[in-house]
């Protein structure tokens, strides 16, 4: 079972048009910002402008600029409405968040080998208060190297409430000496709480298993100090629509969903080598009861939706353009039929259709342990079971004792190719792992960047995943049976028989 849930910070896009100023005029119209960039260290003069989708996490690029010689760039644009984006220069992202009448610096200095930002001028409280309340954050979650993460749950719980003190602290403190409105006030402490709560489903997330009751789980080990209910997610509408909190908060409804939601329903399957009852694909009875699970939530309207329409798309992204995702697709619109979703939805479905079966597999090259290219139209002619797998992926590697059994029913035999794919960024570790396990079969390292890559090609959003593909290049199965299922072998013989 794979879960594609990226904890990045995320954001709804939302549109911007050209300002149009009066001749001679410096003022700022209502409904217009300013921003200037100042980056005289940079040795990039290309800067991007945008927004990302806190639902389907895709960047939309509102414009792109340059730098002038003195390394600086002044962005005047119309708005309507708070927008939170972010500048890019050089791979490197900068948050802002603007208001209409905005007139906001941003200024980027190197020093050494680090890169250090701040802000200035009208709209500069909001982002600065980011920066500190980030940085605060940040620092607590490392604890000089013992990362809250690797902690027990009472050290996780006493850590994750010192970090809740720093920042209620810090908030009283800048607040109190730094002018805002109140219904920014709250929307800046609730980003905070809704920060920590992401921190805290992250890691029941993380020791899920290890929790006989996740609710009971969650609150084991706690002192009588412990407030857990800062740390319960509020199923408040307007933090969605927000631009303060609903990036955060987003990420956060994922990770509700995948606890609450999606493992518990899964648990209630018996679920073995991904069939139900050794005999249905577990691809075709899962989200059905997800789905059901999900409709008897007590939740607001729009935190639902959000939800409901987050499922679809992961099980879109997952399992493919199937009868289920079919029918899940057709009940959403049934059900949400004006939701600002769909087209997120829609834009995925029209992606998945270049990998269905019938298509040719998207050709791509990788590199052999010994350096020697390898592309997949090499094997025309062939039945090709693909694997993608990574050396940092568990349940990757528990895969390679079955296929090894299933190569050697197909020793001898030339029409079938057994082609691991490796997503690995580190070449000497994906090397050694390949040698001291002694794994058989073609094994090539994806070495394409950006959309050449099999990542990209094949839509991939984890791994393990499998690809099944016919003698004439075509894909037969975009997610067929995986190696331990067993039933590998009459998907590869009903190929040969076929020619």
């Amino acid at each position: 079972m794979k879960f594609h849930f990226n904890l990045l910070i995320l954001f709804i896009v939302i549109s911007i048009f050209a300002s149009c100023l009066p001749e001679n005029s410096t003022a700022i119209l209502k409904g217009s910002f300013k921003l200037k960039i100042s980056a005289p260290d940079s040795k990039s003069k290309a800067v991007i402008f945008k927004t990302v989708n806190a639902f389907n996490y895709q960047d939309s690029i509102i414009n792109t600029y340059e730098l002038d010689s003195l390394g600086e760039l002044l962005i005047e644009e119309k708005l309507e409405s708070p927008l939170r984006a972010f500048v890019e220069i050089k791979d490197k992202s900068y948050s802002v968040y603007l208001s209409p009448g905005d007139d906001l610096q941003l200024k980027i200095i190197n020093k050494g080998e680090e890169i250090v930002h701040n802000y200035s001028g009208k709209g500069s409280a909001v982002n600065n208060y980011f920066l500190q309340s980030d940085s605060i954050h940040q620092k607590l979650i490392e604890g000089n190297g013992n990362i809250i993460f690797r902690l027990n749950p009472t050290d996780f719980n006493a850590r994750i409430d010192s970090i809740r003190m720093a920042l209620q602290q810090f908030h009283k403190a800048y607040t109190d000496t730094v002018n805002l409105p109140e219904n920014i006030k709250k929307s800046l402490a609730l980003r905070d709480r809704i920060n920590l709560i992401g921190l805290k489903l992250s890691n029941d997330l993380a020791n899920y298993d290890e929790n006989e009751n996740l609710n009971l789980g969650r609150e084991k080990n706690t002192s009588d100090n412990f407030d857990t209910s800062y740390f319960t997610i509020p199923f408040e509408p307007t933090l969605l629509e927000d631009e303060l909190t609903k990036d955060l908060y987003a990420q956060s409804l994922a990770l509700y969903l995948t606890l609450n939601i999606a493992w518990p329903a899964f648990n209630m399957l018996d679920v073995k080598d991904g069939y139900v009852n050794d005999s249905i694909p577990q691809a075709e009875v899962f989200p059905y009861v997800t789905s059901q699970m999900l409709k008897k939530t007590k939740l607001p309207h729009n935190v639902k939706e959000f939800l409901t329409a987050k499922e679809v798309y992961a099980n879109l992204q997952s399992n493919g353009i199937s009868i289920s995702s079919d029918s899940l697709i057709n009940d959403f619109k049934r059900n949400y039929k004006d939701s600002k979703y769909l087209a997120d939805i829609q834009k995925e479905y029209m992606r998945r259709l270049s990998i269905v079966p019938g298509k040719p597999a998207p050709d791509f090259m990788g590199l052999t342990p010994e350096g020697d290219q390898v592309s997949l139209s090499d094997f025309k002619g062939k039945v090709v079971y693909m694997d993608f797998w990574a050396t940092w992926c568990g349940p990757c590697i528990k895969q390679f004792p079955h296929a090894k059994i299933l190569e050697e029913e197909y020793e001898g035999n030339n029409e079938v190719v057994f082609l691991y794919v490796s997503m690995d960024r580190d070449k000497e570790k994906w090397q050694k792992m390949v040698k001291a396990k002694n794994l058989s079969g073609i094994h090539i390292l994806d070495v394409e960047k950006d959309e050449k890559s099999t990542w990209q090609k094949y839509l991939l959003t984890g791994v393990p995943q499998y690809i099944l593909i016919n003698q004439a290049g075509l894909i037969v199965n975009e997610n067929p049976p995986i190696p331990s299922s067993g039933k590998v072998k009459a998907e590869i013989d009903k190929l040969l028989k076929q020619g």
